[in-house]
């Protein structure tokens, strides 16, 4: 499956403005990567993606909770303190390479908002879309008026297909297919074979309205929630990913992100994603993927994580994981009242050891206001201005295991804290929970032109990679973009 290399777009087309020869530290603007994600095409370039207005000072943090075992929950202090040398360090050396703006101009949504506005549910109950409201696309109407019967016979023949046989893979033809329910996408994967962006235009159950959907070129999508779509998405794979070496397998993939609905109530993401309410949930939730079937020899992981230090610890085994601090025993005389006893051990799941993975990287998203301020401070307890990505790689499998694939994995070989290589990627804050794509900078790491990449809980979609989750095509809605001919600001 091809794709845009990196390499043969500028920095600013990528949205980098700055990067060290090492590409250990990173300034990115998050709308931007987005739109490089969704690879070159005429509607790229008319239209901007909608953000937030960005952060021009620090936001205070009140209510701090004092040392001791409450503050157990976010993590190991000695951990921490290096991640916030690392950052101070890297802030310092873009401050002195860059002068101007910690983000691209931008266009954005009522500041009222966290999140670009709800769609109202289907009348059929399905999930949200992330479109906007009812309103009719009277733009899109006038535009392609003429075609009207064209799109419904392409649409009704995409349905009949489906009806035929709904766990197979739908190629998306060239051009504009119009689909008369949101429930004609739901446990299908969906692929553009070709280069070029093809539209989507879903109508709802009793009403008048309807949403477009940008598909990029050579890019797959599943929209269903995870543990239900397994079996369908994994068929899918394995029509659609042919093994490319001896070593390989069909439906595996070079490079697997994830961003996973961690239990935090903090956390207000889209009603379609129910967070999960415990550790023990989010661990099954990420077991039901299968993901160990979708990797290909030295395959890298990439996975989100909040920094409470019971969400490392559940997929990296010691000494990898971070500790704890001191016991609730030792720090109670510090307190003038009595303090809750510590949480409990977080359950000994060790996901790496059970993907077969090695902890290689760490990197580092180090949110910022416009003026390269962390935006909160770095030794906040509980709102750390950070969010860090494990990056691990597939180990080898032992020659003994060659021919028995019930063999158990190797013993664990996590890196030491010490050889794991760090990055850190400053960003000043998008809507809220979006991170920056990382396509451009994976694509260093990947083993040749034609890797094949896939994004689970995915919330948008990227030009070449495959996309799972039930917000897949949230931002490619026509209603999180705008016309690039507005000027910034408020949309």
């Amino acid at each position: 499956m091809p794709h845009s290399s990196t390499t043969n777009h500028s920095k600013s087309q990528t949205g980098i403005s700055y990067q060290n020869p090492e590409a250990s530290v990173t300034l990115i603007d998050i709308p931007t990567s987005i739109t490089y994600a969704q690879g070159e095409s005429l509607y790229t370039r008319k239209n901007i993606l909608l953000s937030r207005e960005p952060l021009e000072a620090p936001i205070p943090v009140l209510n701090e909770p004092l040392l001791g075992p409450s503050s157990q929950m976010i993590g190991d202090d000695e951990y921490h303190t290096a991640i916030a040398e690392l950052v101070k360090l890297a802030i310092e050396e873009i401050q002195a390479a860059h002068s101007s703006s910690w983000c691209l101009p931008r266009k954005w949504i009522d500041p009222s908002q966290q999140d670009l506005p709800q769609k109202r549910k289907a009348a059929d109950g399905g999930e949200d879309l992330g479109a906007r409201g009812a309103a009719v696309n009277k733009q899109g109407r006038r535009r392609h008026g003429g075609e009207d019967a064209k799109l419904d016979a392409a649409g009704y023949s995409m349905k009949k297909a489906l009806d035929m046989d709904p766990s197979a893979p739908y190629l998306i033809p060239q051009g504009i297919v119009k689909l008369h329910t949101v429930a004609d996408i739901r446990q299908t994967v969906y692929t553009n074979p070709t280069d070029k962006t093809s539209l989507l235009c879903i109508r709802e159950n009793g009403l008048s309205g309807s949403s477009t959907f940008h598909v990029p070129g050579q890019s797959t999508f599943m929209q269903a929630q995870i543990e239900p779509s397994v079996t369908a998405f994994k068929l899918a794979t394995l029509q659609l990913l042919t093994p490319r070496s001896s070593s390989e397998m069909a439906g595996q993939f070079d490079f697997l992100l994830l961003d996973p609905p961690w239990p935090n109530a903090s956390v207000r993401r889209a009603r379609s994603y129910q967070r999960q309410r415990t550790i023990h949930d989010a661990a099954q939730l990420l077991l039901s993927t299968q993901l160990e079937d979708h990797m290909a020899p030295d395959s890298y992981v990439g996975i989100w994580i909040t920094n409470k230090a019971r969400i490392r610890e559940m997929l990296l085994p010691p000494p990898a994981c971070c500790h704890l601090g001191p016991s609730a025993q030792n720090d109670s005389s510090q307190h003038k009242r009595a303090s809750p006893p510590p949480p409990p051990a977080a359950p000994s799941f060790n996901l790496f050891d059970r993907w077969g993975l090695e902890l290689v990287e760490e990197w580092v998203w180090i949110k910022t206001t416009t003026q390269g301020e962390p935006i909160t401070s770095l030794s906040s307890t509980w709102k750390k201005p950070y969010e860090i990505m494990l990056l691990g790689r597939k180990k080898p499998r032992r020659t003994s295991d060659a021919d028995n694939d019930d063999a158990t994995p190797p013993p664990s070989s996590s890196s030491s804290s010490s050889s794991v290589k760090r990055r850190v990627i400053a960003a000043v804050p998008d809507l809220h929970s979006r991170k920056p794509s990382l396509k451009s900078l994976i694509e260093p790491l990947m083993p040749a032109q034609n890797y094949r990449a896939l994004e689970i809980f995915a919330r948008n979609l990227t030009d070449g990679w495959w996309a799972w989750g039930d917000e897949v095509l949230k931002f490619n809605a026509d209603h999180a973009w705008t016309s690039r001919t507005c000027d910034g600001g408020p949309g």
